[in-house]
């Protein structure tokens, strides 16, 4: 903006000095109303300015900094005439740190008197010390550390040399002022001073358009930038067994620059991907610092040939001109299709006149006799549109409510029951579905039951057709208790498979709602209960729909009467066992219950009968290992006594007994290895019988 001020400045001013130099008029620069916006629900609004150019001009636009990187992601500038757009400039933005690298002191952070006397070692600076004036060159700053109070204090010092070339220094502390006789310096620490705070300020940012042509033409130009997010708010009224009535506001606020004066105003709902990519800040890359380095000249190098020499590439994209579309030739540009023919769009349906012959008039009927709006509707593919058919007109920095949506619709009083949400009551509440033929965007909701303000509810949003409850009430008029049981039920499967045999049997849960209904009309109750997938319903003959968390079921409530509801649950459970690990008990308790066949009983016999001959032949194997284990100590112990017997008649005598006694021992051990070898032999062979019985034995009944 600066920029483009100054240089129109300088050149009326040449014009002005040479008059009969022949140089061409600067071009005129004006501003384009706003003639279309178009608001969306992800925080994001597109603006569409239209009007017309006269030979070269130049429009001007104005954005807020945070704007500019919308901008220049979404500008379109169309000149619908034989001129063109020759040039797009905009306020430039340098980082504030390159800014401030040009000066030659550095403020940032927790900058102070101390920080900059630090800097500007060997400045001409004049210090006021008391009514004398000591002007000198800057030394630099020591710290001075003493005890006063028994307290450590730190001061600083300043050193000077004066200049005569003595030498002195003053406490900051006594100094009543400092003046920089450097002007550059001085002019440098003011302009540091000055940028700091401009960058800070500065908000706004001129974008500037040249158009270039011959006579009058239409210009359009859009753009998209972040705007406040438009709202939704909507009346729900209600009157005895009549249609329920919606009434649907948009809160819709202008933040911008400038006013919106008989715009074309849409809102569109859903959620289009947008972000935010930083286009407008100089982006600055790193380069590698490379030595010189001194060596001698080389020859010219030839480059090598590629191995094969393959097809010339084309260019991958072309330039192509800008040509605008009819509908863009007719003043429409949104951001996604033109409107579609008049056929094509669905109108809002005027609310049938249904007021009964009466002098007291409701807000229900005065709703009904009311004009029915004109918002016109549109699918743009997965979002939906409300263009508000008239122009609408909102100042800067205003904000203003304008309706949607004013239908009947498809609706049931009744009472909503959550035991996580309220244990002892129900809620008041509609089931509503949305035949206005609109996508309800969400928002709060204020009920209106019989001309009296009944609750608040808050509807998400809705396609056309969809069903959804809308609470707004607790109804102290029911009171509800629940009660809870869990109980194994039948047993329905059993498997052997593996040497594993596994019960299989349902665990039942049930949930009982008792509900009083204290009044004298009857109601409909739907009940929220939560679901778990892992879960089955064993009766689902109330069951209305299901939802991520919850079964709805629906019940009639009569008057003054206490209805119980259950809900009962299954899930399939099993115990397992493994076979060689049952007793004789078990097989019986089993047996009883007609869990197997009489074979597979017989052969479950047959398998414990092998499992306990193995046990019994673990245990014979066990005791002659013992035995064994026995001996060796005992002749351990024989050996050593022999090593300490001398040639005596008697310890000849005691040698010869030793002797033999370890000769009987050899004989044992020997006799008890064979033991032990064929009994091993033998449960290898009952465990071989075993395993075979097991891995043959499959079996599965269902009971």
């Amino acid at each position: 903006m600066f920029h483009s001020t100054v240089f129109l400045i300088t050149y009326l001013l040449l014009l002005l000095l040479i008059p009969l130099s022949g140089w061409a008029t600067p071009p005129e620069m004006i501003s384009l109303p706003i003639r279309k916006v178009v608001l969306y629900k992800h925080g994001v609004g597109y603006f569409e300015h239209q009007g017309k150019v006269r030979d070269n001009q130049v429009i001007s636009l104005r954005f807020k900094a945070g704007q500019m990187n919308d901008m220049l992601k979404s500008l379109v500038v169309l000149d619908l005439g034989q001129g063109n757009i020759s040039e797009i400039a905009f306020d430039s933005k340098k980082p504030l740190e390159k800014l401030l690298d040009d000066f030659s002191v550095n403020l940032s952070g927790e900058a102070n008197l101390i920080t900059l006397l630090g800097q500007i070692k060997g400045a001409r600076v004049e210090v006021q010390v008391g009514a004398e004036g000591i002007s000198g060159l800057i030394l630099g700053l020591e710290t001075k550390t003493f005890i006063r109070d028994s307290h450590e204090v730190h001061t600083h010092l300043l050193n000077i040399m004066k200049e005569n070339g003595e030498l002195v220094r003053f406490d900051l502390d006594e100094i009543k002022g400092i003046q920089v006789l450097d002007e550059s310096l001085r002019r440098d620490v003011q302009d540091y001073l000055t940028t700091l705070l401009a960058y800070r300020k500065k908000d706004i940012r001129m974008v500037t358009i040249s158009a270039n042509g011959t006579g009058e033409r239409d210009v359009m130009l859009g753009y998209t930038v972040e705007v406040p997010v438009w709202k939704t708010s909507y009346r729900m009224v209600l009157e005895g067994d009549k249609k329920p009535l919606l009434q649907g506001w948009a809160i819709v606020d202008n933040i911008q620059d400038e006013d919106w004066e008989g715009v074309e105003l849409s809102l569109v709902s859903g959620l289009p991907v947008s972000f935010i990519q930083d286009l407008y800040t100089p982006r600055y890359k790193r380069r590698p610092v490379v030595q010189v380095k001194e060596e001698l000249a080389v020859a010219p190098q030839v480059a090598e040939a590629p191995l094969e020499e393959g097809p010339a590439e084309e260019t991958a994209a072309k330039t192509r001109a800008l040509k605008p579309s009819p509908e863009a030739a007719e003043g429409e540009m949104a951001p996604a299709s033109a409107p579609p023919p008049a056929s094509m769009l669905k109108r809002e349906v005027p609310v049938k006149d249904r007021m009964a012959e009466t002098s007291k008039l409701s807000l229900a009927t005065g709703l009904a006799q009311a004009q029915p709006l004109q918002t016109i509707t549109q699918e743009v593919g997965d979002l939906f549109e409300y263009r508000i058919d008239h122009p609408v007109t909102i100042k800067r920095n205003r904000s203003a409510l304008l309706p949607i949506v004013q239908s009947e619709m498809d609706g049931e009083k009744i009472v909503l029951y959550n035991e996580s949400v309220r244990a002892e009551n129900p809620l008041r509440a509609l089931r509503i579905t949305n035949t206005t033929g609109l996508t309800l965007e969400g928002g709060p909701v204020t009920v209106i039951d019989e001309n009296t303000y009944a609750g608040e509810a808050l509807l998400g949003t809705l396609k056309p057709n969809e069903k959804s409850f809308i609470s707004y009430a607790v109804d102290l008029g029911s009171l509800v208790n629940t009660a809870h049981e869990s109980k194994r039920d039948r047993v329905f499967l059993v498997k052997i498979v593996n040497g594993n045999l596994s019960i299989h049997y349902k665990q039942v849960e049930i949930k009982t709602y008792t509900v009083r209904n204290k009044e004298e009309k009857a109601k409909v109750l739907y009940i929220e209960h939560p679901y778990r997938s892992d879960w089955t319903l064993a009766d689902n003959s109330n069951l209305v729909e299901t939802t991520p968390n919850f079964y709805r079921f629906r019940v009639e409530l009569k008057p003054n009467a206490t209805t119980k509801f259950e809900v009962r649950e299954e899930n399939n459970f099993a115990d397992t066992y493994i076979l060689t690990d049952l007793t004789e008990e078990n097989i019986t308790i089993f047996a009883n219950q007609k869990y197997f066949t009489p074979e597979v009983e017989q052969t479950i016999h047959q398998i414990i009968r092998l499992k306990g001959q193995i046990s019994d032949m673990d245990k014979q194997i066990k005791e002659k290992e013992d035995q064994v284990t026995t001996i060796f100590k005992d002749q351990e112990r024989v050996r050593e006594n022999l090593k300490t017997l001398k040639d005596t008649p008697e310890q000849r005598k005691l040698l010869e007994r030793y002797t033999a006694k370890l000769s009987a021992g050899e004989d044992q051990l020997e006799q008890l290895r064979k033991e032990i070898q064929t009994l091993k032999a033998q449960r290898l062979q009952l465990s071989q019988e075993l395993s075979k019985i097991l891995q043959g034995l499959s079996f599965e009944k269902q009971l």
